[in-house]
């Protein structure tokens, strides 16, 4: 006889979550998938037996034995979901981002909680809304021999790690990042006490930092001004090994929070010419003495020069917190506080003027449109009733023009030039600040004697864009160097000539062209070449982004190349000697194509702490280039300051992340921390401090430890000031805890300038290249997960064939994809064995070196937005989406000032969509916002009329029309984006964003796509693009490595046992 058929092959496991349905009768019509051989209705909740016959007949008789009875097959304490985060032991409350609403199911079967709802951190003491527990998938009984089950899994994909096929899951139910702006409901905003939360029983993280809440002082250091990676730090270096070496970093921002007596300013609102007069709710208390003739003295103590704060213990006497030794200073009652001091914080003689010098690119195709913009500056200044001394000066190879302005008695104004010739050897400002520069202020200057204070700065700017009109016409033809004129940009001479013209007082100068300096001294080459050839290898490629400043020392490149670096690094150095800020803004054109050096630029402003800021021209980019100008005049802002972090018993500052962070690091060598001077701090400054464990740990006694800042800085009124902020933090004793007291934002903050640091140290091997930095990335991801399922006790006995992920690092793999497709860290080219054809990088090495520059500074709020981009549909904006949102306020009788700024409005955003092409429809219009710019995409298919609605043409191209009802709902979501999550800087753009986003206009094509169409492409980052993998691909991969790591690991602990 025949030998018998060999047995069916056992069922693959299937990874799948189906849609949730709405009504028992939704489910029939769908396919009844399988998960690990149990056939799965789409909810969580719901088990049923292996089917005897058929599909059908399991789902109908599934129902029935639901609506009548248990399931017999559902255990008791089934094992997590594979792509749900592992519950807590005691689940505590959580804050979620929006509420589930189980009267909008009306099934009667559980419902599923999105893992979109799933939060980011612990409550907010006031808000209490219990986690929804997600229910677990069983373990199966084996398929009965030769039946449709087992012949149906027999052809089911298998997962990646068993044949290297993707998966069926559906990717609508793995963890996506929640809409920033939460609560969406309309509700009060929610209030944080971080002492409160500090002395509860649990493990209670800030709220994230993309979210609106506002903060009370309770003794304990606000996350605006100090927030940690970890809120509950491991007692060793031990402990944090075996937490997959979480960063251990505090992400400061030391002006987030203006002092108490900074007066109010007007805050724009989305309607034209609306504004609202605004109070910051959250201010710093500042003290000094006011019947004394010398200012207040910080009191510290006088063991460790640790500042007083509210943690002083007294037992018998007072004690320090930091090195537990006994001290007649007081506790004070602030977490942050700012005293006005004098000697011995002074460290120079007069404190720093406030100069600003604009120096125009006169070969700039927009200068004209320039003028209105540095005028609005000035305004701006008399308004707010503060003081400056503002000037202009034309550069080109023809000289500097520096104009010097004068009002007669009778009113007449008069205005002359001197010129500097001198561009290519030692550029020098020949006459003293106070003979060009105009006092711009509240009240009348002496070289102005107008009746309207308003008069003499306007009467400046126009008289100067007449008198430089003939001269701009001299441009066609050949200067002394026989150069055509509107060839050559001499930005190199600009940047000297402002080095040297504030040298005295300092001051801020800021450069605007549209090009690379590319004639005289400080000249940059270009480097690129229009050629794809340096973007081959990884080092020609690494040349292009990363500053000549750190290739002095490359034997690779060419001798003029190191001469620029040569001169750019000793001109940063001088400047920042002299407190001097170097701001370089480029506005080019819609698709830049000639180089730009970037990165070189970029050094510049980073050493002197200024801003870089690119601006193309499309869609509205005079309020974006207005905006540049004016943020760093009209913020309350400081001069001359110095950093410095100290830490309690047990922990010590490592470094500043990365390395090449704004300013200089002042290192004491073994004792004391390293300091941090910067020439200038804004509200935007944030500063990375990486932390590490002293020999021993924290002492075994110690359940809390201590950090404090500290920034001695110089306000703009010239008064020396010193803020300090003290945060206290738990210590824990079990790897749980540390997991448990994750801050996702700030460690993605973390993770980014990890890895910019690494890209641009300049050092000069393998293992600071681009894939280099790609691996680092994915390895720091994989060992956190990996430590996660060796070190917990309840993720550690689950099988492998599950996707843990901690339920603060839920989003840990998408931001770790997203990265990986950014501009940050994608290759510019496909690799080799792809087949793909380009005729252009993407991106070119000046998109990657801005990228990076804005990594390097990124503020927690947005390291997320700026690798995963928030899409929002437009066609369809209901439930009050676009309106204001007014939350109904409950009188307590009499409430505080704080109480009340709880229910401040806001304009309610649609619901995100997840960033890929099958997302979006041709005929839907979008909004993406990448952070850095705010995209209009209209599809193809979208009706004439909607675009009517929606779009007008002015001179300047395509904008967002003012004339209908849709049109204003759309630029009331443009501005609750640009204000983002902040409630409490009165100006139109919150401070978290690293720019004001411009809005640009891309309009679908048919045929050949345009630049901002293949940027938008290029957003979709959970599509599979170049190589790189989907996301629930990359979710497959990053469960292979763990499973390897965590295999590898348990068989070496049996050998050795």
């Amino acid at each position: 006889p025949p030998p018998p058929p060999p047995p069916p092959p056992p069922p693959p496991k299937i990874l799948h979550s189906a849609p949730i349905f709405s009504n028992k009768n939704d489910w029939r019509e769908r396919n009844v998938q399988y998960i690990n051989g149990t056939v799965h209705d789409g909810d969580t909740n719901n088990y049923f037996p292996p089917p005897p016959t058929s599909l059908q007949d399991t789902a109908n008789s599934s129902m029935n034995s639901h609506n009548n009875h248990p399931s017999p097959h559902l255990p008791p304490h089934p094992p997590p979901s594979p792509f749900l985060p592992h519950p807590h032991p005691h689940p505590q409350p959580r804050l979620l981002s929006h509420p589930v609403h189980h009267e909008l199911h009306p099934s009667p079967f559980p419902i599923l909680q999105s893992s979109t709802a799933a939060p980011l951190s612990a409550p907010i003491p006031q808000l209490h809304i219990p986690r929804k527990q997600s229910a677990l998938y069983p373990l199966p009984p084996p398929p009965l021999p030769h039946s449709t089950t087992s012949q149906k899994q027999a052809h089911s994909p298998k997962l990646p790690f068993e044949n290297n096929t993707s998966p069926k899951i559906d990717s609508s139910q793995i963890p996506r990042p929640p809409i920033f702006i939460r609560p969406q409901a309309c509700a009060a905003i929610p209030i944080f006490y971080p002492r409160k939360a500090l002395l509860s029983d649990n493990t209670h993280s800030p709220p994230p930092a993309d979210s609106r809440f506002i903060t009370c002082d309770d003794g304990n250091a606000a996350p605006q001004l100090i927030r940690a990676t970890l809120s509950v730090i491991p007692r060793t270096r031990g402990m944090q090994s075996k937490s997959g070496d979480l960063p251990m970093s505090l992400l400061c921002n030391p002006l987030a929070i203006v002092p108490e007596d900074f007066p109010t300013r007007p805050r724009m609102l989305p309607e034209t010419n609306e504004t609202q007069q605004w109070t910051e709710t959250m201010r710093v208390p500042v003290k000094e003495n006011q019947g004394s003739a010398s200012l207040l003295e910080p009191p510290r103590c006088h063991h460790c020069n640790a500042y007083a704060n509210p943690f002083f213990q007294l037992n018998q006497k007072m004690e320090c917190n930091f090195c537990k030794t006994h001290t007649d200073v007081q506790a004070t009652s602030h977490g942050t506080i700012e005293y006005v001091v004098e000697e011995p914080y002074i460290t120079r003689s007069t404190p720093v003027q406030t100069n600003i010098i604009y120096a125009l690119d006169a070969t700039c195709p927009h200068l004209e449109s320039y003028f209105p913009m540095i005028e609005q500056v000035g305004l701006s200044i008399i308004n707010r009733e503060s003081y400056a001394r503002m000037g202009i000066v034309l550069v080109s190879s023809f000289g500097i023009h520096i104009p010097r302005f004068r009002v007669a008695e009778d009113g007449t104004a008069t205005i002359d030039f001197v010129v500097m010739s001198d561009v290519t050897e030692d550029p020098f400002c020949p006459l003293p600040l106070h003979e060009w520069l105009l006092e711009v202020s509240a009240t009348l200057s002496e070289s102005c004697s107008s009746s309207n204070k308003l008069d003499c700065w306007k009467q400046y700017i126009s008289q100067l864009r007449q008198a430089w009109i003939p001269f701009l016409k001299h441009l066609d033809i050949k200067d002394s160097y026989n150069q055509m004129g509107h060839a050559s940009s001499c930005g190199g001479a600009a940047f000297a000539f402002l080095a040297d013209a504030m040298k005295e007082t300092g001051g801020r100068g800021i450069f605007i062209s549209w090009r690379r300096p590319n004639f005289g001294i400080g000249m940059l080459h270009d480097r690129e070449h229009h050629s794809l050839k340096p973007y081959k290898m990884d080092r020609t490629s690494r040349e292009l982004y990363v500053p000549l400043q750190f290739q002095k020392q490359n034997n690779f490149i060419e001798k003029e190349h190191k001469e620029s670096g040569l001169f750019y690094s000793n001109l940063a150095s001088r400047c920042f000697k002299n407190r001097v800020v170097l701001d370089v803004v480029l506005h080019t054109r819609s698709r830049q194509v000639e180089f730009m050096d970037l990165g070189t630029l970029g050094q510049l402003c980073r050493v002197t702490c200024g801003k870089l800021t690119w601006v193309k021209t499309s869609g509205d980019w005079k309020d974006a280039l207005s905006q540049a100008l004016l943020r760093p005049i009209d913020s309350f802002y400081g001069t001359d300051a110095i950093f410095k972090v100290r830490c309690s018993n047990g922990l010590q500052v490592k470094s500043y992340m990365p390395s090449t962070a704004m300013g200089v690091t002042i290192d004491n060598g073994v004792v004391g921390s390293p300091e941090l001077e910067l020439g200038a701090v804004h509200p935007d400054t944030c500063i990375a401090v990486e932390l590490e464990h002293r020999v021993g740990g924290i002492r075994k006694l110690d359940t809390v430890c201590y950090v404090q800042s500290a920034l001695l800085y110089t306000t703009p009124f010239g008064q020396r000031r010193i803020r300090i902020s003290t945060l206290a933090l738990k210590v824990a004793d079990a790897v749980v805890d540390v997991y448990r007291g994750i801050d996702f934002s700030a460690t993605t903050a973390s993770l980014t300038r990890k890895i910019v640091g690494q890209l641009l140290d300049p050092k000069q091997d393998v293992e600071h290249t681009l894939s280099a930095a790609r691996k680092k990335l994915t390895n720091e991801v994989i060992q956190a997960l990996a430590a996660y399922r060796l070190h917990t006790p309840n993720a550690a006995n689950l099988p492998y064939g599950q996707l843990i992920l901690p339920e603060k690092l839920q989003l840990l793999p998408l931001f770790c994809m997203a990265m990986l497709k950014s501009t940050i860290l994608r290759p510019s080219l496909p690799d080799q064995g792809s087949g793909i054809r380009v005729d252009h990088p993407n991106p070119r090495a000046d998109e990657r070196a801005y990228a990076l520059w804005k990594a390097a500074n990124v503020h927690p709020g947005v390291a997320m937005l700026m690798v995963h981009p928030n899409i929002f549909s437009l066609t369809n904006l209901i439930g009050g989406a676009g309106e204001w949102q007014v939350p109904q306020q409950v009188q307590y009788g009499h409430q505080s000032e704080l109480i009340n700024a709880t229910y401040h409005a806001y304009i309610k955003l649609p619901e995100t969509i997840p960033p890929t092409i099958a997302s979006i429809q041709n005929d839907h219009i979008y909004l993406i916002d990448d952070g850095l710019t705010i995209y209009i995409f209209v599809g193809k298919d979208v009706s004439k009329d909607a675009k009517t609605d929606l779009l007008e043409m002015t001179s300047d191209g395509c904008k967002l029309s003012a004339s209908s009802d849709y049109s204003e709902k759309v630029r009331r979501l443009v501005w609750q984006l640009r204000t983002y999550c902040s409630i409490g800087p009165g100006a139109e753009c919150s401070m978290i964003r690293p720019t004001f986003a411009p809005v640009i206009i891309v309009l679908a094509q048919t045929s050949q796509k345009d630049q901002f169409e293949e940027r938008v492409i290029n957003l979709m980052v959970q599509d599979q693009k170049g190589g790189e993998p989907d996301y629930v691909e990359f979710l497959c991969r990053l469960h292979k490595s763990v499973n390897k790591i965590v295999q590898a690991k348990q068989a070496s602990n049996r050998i050795v046992d």
